[in-house]
């Protein structure tokens, strides 16, 4: 195979495979740099006379390679040729040509989320002597993303908790500004702040509910306001 040709499909994401058709059935990666004979024929030689004859069978996969895939299209190019188990070349030289179009199977990635409670947590009413003696209040929250129908392929997404600039002790408490602090969990453990957490595949049709706890509780050495308190964190989904 030609050297630009070569790199044109390495460069749109994916490797060509030609199977061996004689002794076994391995792949050979023919967009590899260097080059091996494969043996793609068979001899049949007749019991008597000059003639013979010769089946060969060519059969070509494509896979996924290191690059983000793009469409390709070689043209027609110089496969190579047969030669003889003297290396000699017999008939014609091969040409080949190979296409790939990309199909947009997920023409619009967009993840739809839904908070419980309005995007809230409320913690109700506290008790500063009830914190200050090691009491905390948790309350679970969920949320809930789903894809639009037509992503048939659907998405690997992440979700990531974004501090929106208040402060944050420990990369996991969040500071609420009055002696208090904001953990939150889910079955698997704490959260930390800016740390991007791998959800899983996303499918149309299969929304996926993540529930969570957020807990209040005091820090340590600090004295207690009373009044009204409040902090806004921003969620982050990836995809």
């Amino acid at each position: 195979m030609p050297e630009n040709i070569r790199n044109m499909l390495t460069e749109s994401g994916v490797d060509i495979f030609q199977r061996y058709s004689i002794g076994a059935n391995d792949d050979y990666n023919i967009t590899q740099p260097g080059h091996s004979d494969i043996l793609l024929g068979a001899w049949n030689q007749p019991p008597s006379g000059l003639e013979v004859g010769f089946g060969i069978r060519y059969t070509f996969t494509v896979k996924k390679g290191l690059a983000d895939l793009k469409p390709f299209d070689t043209g027609v190019f110089t496969l190579g040729h047969h030669v003889n188990e003297e290396k000699q070349n017999i008939g014609l030289p091969i040409y080949a040509r190979f296409v790939g179009n990309l199909t947009l199977l997920c023409p619009t990635p967009k993840v739809d989320i839904t908070a419980s409670n309005g995007g809230g947590v409320n913690f109700g009413t506290i008790s500063p002597q009830n914190m200050k003696s090691g009491g905390v209040v948790s309350k679970a929250f969920n949320l809930n993303m789903k894809v639009n129908p037509e992503c048939e392929t659907g998405l690997n997404i992440s979700v990531r908790f974004e501090p929106n600039n208040n402060p944050v002790l420990d990369n996991k408490n969040l500071d609420m500004g009055n002696g208090l602090q904001v953990l939150l969990n889910n079955s698997t453990g704490d959260i930390d702040y800016d740390e991007s957490y791998y959800v899983g595949e996303l499918m149309p049709f299969t929304p996926v509910n993540l529930p969570y706890t957020a807990t209040l509780s005091h820090i340590p050495g600090r004295d207690i306001v009373s009044g009204p308190f409040s902090k806004t964190i921003r969620v982050v989904v990836s995809y």
